[in-house]
């Protein structure tokens, strides 16, 4: 059944590249996601005609989005082709970046939108072709095709994309249950800005715990009443989250952590995760496949005295909640944090229980977020009071872009898991 989704994406207020401890540029959007029968789809947006070309780099986009030049990537990326964001209206995305189109057709003079002027009188555009086998000319025309089979054209050049069947292969931790939090104390939440004088939201908390949703969450699961037990469905049925490693390290040395959505690995035949010995493949959405990375990527995970820990100022996580049967909201947190106990297994291997993960989400793009829900899910007048009841509960008292200014609400929810294996990508689906 098709799904439609919201993504809200916001990527840490920290200058580094990927959020999940690659360096990077400060990103939010939010973008309307057509989900179809998986969890992410092809991302759409617009943008005003007359946008001019130097004014369209988004100044938010999904981490480790870089061009082969080493620049951020303004759109493309991912299998869906919009990981990296997507071009206002009027513009097309080609190897990442977004070039205007003239909107000349029926006007005799005035702007094009590009920065020119409509006209017989114009200039001619000229093609711009030096140091490219491939693309556009900027002038209307091609500067040539890449003819060598699997090869694409990036930045102007014919290469042969990465082979990223790996990404996310290894040992890992499957979600089991996931449910929303609504303490704000050491049982409930994370103390996402390191500071244990100050905790959210005021009144409600202690032990410089954040999770400012504590306050909000009662009167916004009332628009969904629902959404808390699909979200504990998705988590335990065809698809769900995962963590995995390369190298689970228990004994005190740091790892890389990455979370991805996953199915069970159907060439293994059916498996129940109880009894252990399953096997799961990512969803390649999450991959970028420029550089085969992933969003959620935490470096320096850590198991100490059997807890396991993650993330911080420079980390994001993605969570998807069900607010109904066809529809989904996909939220980013910014410096994302995880916390949680290692329970060793008998027979070996180990699971999570007891786990948090804790997170940031804009305020401005939440409530930009609920103008965007599909009229048969709220009307206009719910809208209304879901975006005053947002206004006056979620108090912003996390700052993501390092400006002073507190931009955003504390969040988190409980997890648990149970271990497998990741053969890596699974076949497209």
């Amino acid at each position: 059944m098709g799904t439609w989704s919201m993504r809200v994406i916001l990527v840490c207020g920290v200058a580094a590249v990927g959020c999940g401890g690659k360096s990077g540029a400060t990103d939010t959007a939010v973008t309307p996601v057509d989900v179809g029968d998986s969890a992410t789809g092809d991302h759409t947006t617009s943008g005003e005609p007359e946008t001019k070309a130097e004014e369209v780099t988004p100044e938010e986009r999904a981490p480790d989005c870089l061009l082969r030049s080493g620049e951020p990537a303004q759109c493309g990326g991912g299998a869906d082709g919009a990981a990296c964001g997507t071009c206002p209206e009027n513009f097309v995305c080609h190897d990442g970046v977004c070039e205007c189109v003239p909107q000349c057709s029926g006007k005799e003079s005035g702007p094009d939108g590009c920065g020119d002027e409509c006209g017989d009188d114009r200039a001619p555009p000229v093609p711009q072709c030096e140091g490219k086998e491939c693309g556009p000319d900027s002038a209307g025309g091609s500067c040539g095709e890449c003819t060598g089979g699997a090869e694409v054209c990036s930045q102007g050049k014919c290469v042969s994309p990465p082979d990223c069947s790996q990404a996310g292969a290894g040992e890992c931790q499957r979600f089991m249950e996931s449910a929303f939090s609504f303490e704000a104390n050491a049982e409930g939440g994370l103390d996402l800005d390191d500071d244990p004088d100050t905790c959210a939201p005021e009144g409600e908390c202690s032990d410089g715990v954040d999770n400012g949703f504590a306050a909000v969450l009662p009167e916004l699961l009332s628009f969904f009443p629902e959404a808390d037990a699909y979200l504990e469905a998705l988590y335990g049925t065809e698809v769900f989250l995962q963590l995995s490693a390369d190298n689970w390290d228990l004994g005190g040395g740091t790892f890389d952590l990455v979370g991805m959505y996953a199915r069970p690995d159907a060439s293994a035949g059916p498996c129940e995760w109880e009894a252990g010995g399953c096997a799961s493949c990512a969803l390649p959405d999450d991959v970028n496949s420029w550089d085969c990375s992933t969003p959620m990527t935490f470096e320096s995970a850590l198991v100490l005295d059997g807890v396991l820990t993650a993330g911080g100022p420079e980390s994001l996580f993605s969570l998807q909640v069900p607010l109904g049967q066809d529809v989904a909201l996909t939220v980013t947190f910014n410096m994302a944090s995880i916390q949680a106990k290692v329970v060793p297994l008998d027979g070996g291997g180990f699971r999570l229980e007891d786990g948090l993960i804790g997170g940031a989400v804009r305020k401005d793009e939440l409530m930009e977020a609920v103008d965007y829900m599909p009229e048969d899910l709220l009307s206009g007048e719910e809208k209304t009071v879901m975006k005053e009841a947002l206004d006056t509960l979620a108090i912003p008292d996390i700052d993501t872009d390092d400006d002073g200014e507190k931009d955003a609400i504390s969040f988190a929810f409980h997890f648990s898991t149970l271990p497998g294996t990741s053969v890596g990508l699974c076949p497209e689906w």
